[in-house]
């Protein structure tokens, strides 16, 4: 059974991949992902998708710590 995350993970991802000078539309095409999962946090996408997505944000970013930078963006909360 696929484990699935609410798109609500995916907060400020838009914002940094932009802050690099990336489309993130185009960073979530290569992940396989419909972009608008970067703009309503009420989807549902596998764990699976999550995980080609920061990847293809990391290379895309050439940031290896994007997950990172991502989980100070968004804060602890």
């Amino acid at each position: 059974m696929q484990r699935t995350i609410k798109t609500k993970a995916l907060v400020g991802v838009a914002n940094l991949v932009t802050s690099y000078g990336h489309d993130s539309s185009t960073v979530a095409k290569s992940a396989g992902l419909n972009p608008e999962v970067l703009h309503q946090d009420d989807l549902q996408i596998s764990e699976i998708q999550f995980n080609d997505l920061m990847e293809a944000a990391a290379l895309a970013c050439n940031d290896k710590f994007f997950l990172l930078r991502l989980a100070n963006y968004q804060g602890w909360e």
